[in-house]
């Protein structure tokens, strides 16, 4: 033991403090065996341990010890004893520290880790929220279009049935010697204005069917004092059926003339009137184009 403990202040005294320690772990076993129970090598061993910041087994190893020296009737080594109490109280209580700050970084991180994913939670549940809506829109878009399809070619067929009525009427007329009576229907205009009357009703229809919220989009461009309103039986009036033709894509003026029985002039007189209306001129038209677009 006395070799051991010479080998043991060496050490120490090199700083080999792994050396230290496993020498007087060497000589504890070796009192131990030898039922020396001073305390005194248990007491050293505790230090050594400290040093290797072995709070747990120090503290243990040292309780070890004062019961030891109790044990032993050795008064003065029990002093020795006592004295390192507090400086292993004070590194244990350094090291609880320690374990409680790193409890406290590992619930601050588990609370970001929460709220990361309670983030993404919402973000996930919005999108999906959104792509439902979409989704709704699409399948709303392809029933219109359908039925708009369907009108559409109601109106072609009507228009067929029309002409045949007309060709019968013309080749009836011309058969019984009626020229002068065909050529005042015709130029009267009734057959034309009985088309662009069921051109208009059909196209009403199927635009707003299409765009239920035109007439208010458009409004919504407009100023308060100077909005659009439906004819009193619900049907477009001309300006919004110039505007509806360059919803569509229509931007001819010529064309839009055709097809609505107007002038060139007044469909330009219409167009202006509408940018008139308008809180911004500059974009208005573009902002026509924008109404009922799903994003």
């Amino acid at each position: 033991c006395d070799y051991g403990s010479i080998m043991a202040m060496i050490e120490h005294s090199r700083a080999n403090y792994d050396q230290w320690l496993y020498m007087q772990a060497l000589i504890t076993l070796s009192e131990l065996k030898n039922l020396i129970l001073d305390g005194e090598a248990m007491r050293q061993l505790c230090a050594a341990l400290v040093m290797a910041d072995d709070i747990d087994h120090s503290l243990n190893y040292l309780i070890e010890s004062q019961a030891d020296n109790a044990f032993s009737g050795a008064i003065m080594r029990g002093v020795h004893v006592a004295d390192a109490i507090p400086v292993i109280s004070k590194n244990y209580k350094k090291k609880e520290q320690s374990h409680w700050k790193l409890l406290y970084r590992a619930i601050i991180l588990m609370l970001v880790l929460v709220m990361v994913c309670g983030i993404a939670m919402y973000v996930h549940f919005r999108n999906k929220k959104r792509h439902l809506a979409m989704h709704s829109k699409l399948e709303q878009a392809n029933d219109r279009k359908e039925d708009n399809l369907g009108n559409f070619i109601a109106l072609c067929a009507s228009c067929m049935e029309r002409i045949e009525d007309l060709n019968r009427v013309v080749l009836r007329k011309l058969g019984a010697g009626q020229a002068n009576e065909l050529h005042s229907l015709a130029k009267s205009g009734k057959f034309v204005d009985e088309q662009r009357r069921m051109f208009y009703d059909v196209f009403d229809e199927v635009f707003i069917g299409m765009y239920p919220t035109f007439v208010d989009e458009v409004n919504a461009l407009c100023m308060p004092d100077k909005q659009i309103r439906l004819t009193d039986s619900g049907k477009l009036t001309p300006e919004l059926r110039i505007l509806a033709f360059m919803r569509l894509g229509t931007d001819d003026g010529s064309q839009i003339a055709r097809l609505l029985g107007l002038s060139l002039n007044t469909v330009y007189t219409y167009r202006n009137r509408a940018k008139n209306r308008a809180v911004d001129r500059v974009s208005f038209e573009a902002d026509i184009m924008k109404i009922g677009r799903i994003c």
